[in-house]
């Protein structure tokens, strides 16, 4: 998994074939809130491409699709993983066959 930070955020690039990101489910666009329950909004983008790099085993994702990114930016909400409906992505360690695709 690339990420990039072309806006203010940081933002899923590209999501290599095979790999836990694609597993997750990250889609490129997906914009990165949470890394294993700590909020990286106002990280430095290489400080968070290094956390998730440092994480052995699973790591677990907070991330908003581009849709809902718009909306809780125009509507200038914070995004929490306490809030009703939001779900977290967790990567696993390996890349699981069965789950690519899902």
């Amino acid at each position: 998994m690339q990420a990039h930070r072309a806006r203010s955020g940081h933002f899923v690039g590209t999501v290599d074939a095979g790999t836990p990101a694609q597993a997750a489910g990250l889609l490129s666009g997906d914009r990165i809130v949470e890394v294993n329950g700590e909020n990286v909004e106002n990280a430095e983008h290489v400080n968070v491409v290094d956390r998730i790099r440092a994480i052995s085993g699973e790591v677990t994702l907070l991330v908003v699709d581009p849709d809902a990114d718009k909306f809780f930016s125009e509507e200038r909400i914070a995004i929490l993983a306490s809030m009703d409906g939001v779900q977290t992505i967790t990567c696993p360690e390996t890349k699981p066959a069965d789950l690519i695709g899902q």
